[in-house]
C-alpha cells in the first residue's frame, strides 16, 4: 500500500444527516435540507453559500478546489465534495 503525502489525514466523516444539520444550524436555515435541495431553491444568497463553503473547509476540514466549486449546486453536491476531500 502506498501513501500519498498530500492526502488529507484520516478523520471521521459525518453522515449526510449530521452534515446537513451542522450546516443548517450554522446559517440558521431551519430544518436540514434534503440532498437534492438546491441553494437557489432554498433562497440562499451568494454570501450564505460562501459561508457554507467556509464552514465545510474550516469546521469540517475539507479542501474544496476551484474546479469543484462549479459543480456544487445542491447540498448533496457539497456533501460529495466533502466526502472526497
Amino acid at each position: 500500500m502506498t501513501t500519498n503525502a498530500s492526502a488529507a489525514p484520516d478523520r471521521e466523516r459525518l453522515s449526510y444527516d449530521a452534515f446537513a444539520a451542522h450546516l443548517s444550524a450554522a446559517i440558521s436555515l431551519g430544518d436540514p435540507p434534503r440532498e437534492t435541495a438546491t441553494f437557489e431553491g432554498l433562497a440562499l444568497d451568494s454570501i450564505e453559500v460562501f459561508e457554507l463553503l467556509t464552514i465545510v473547509e474550516d469546521d469540517l476540514g475539507a479542501l474544496i478546489s476551484d474546479s469543484a466549486l462549479e459543480s456544487i449546486t445542491t447540498f448533496g453536491d457539497l456533501y460529495s465534495v466533502y466526502l472526497q476531500s
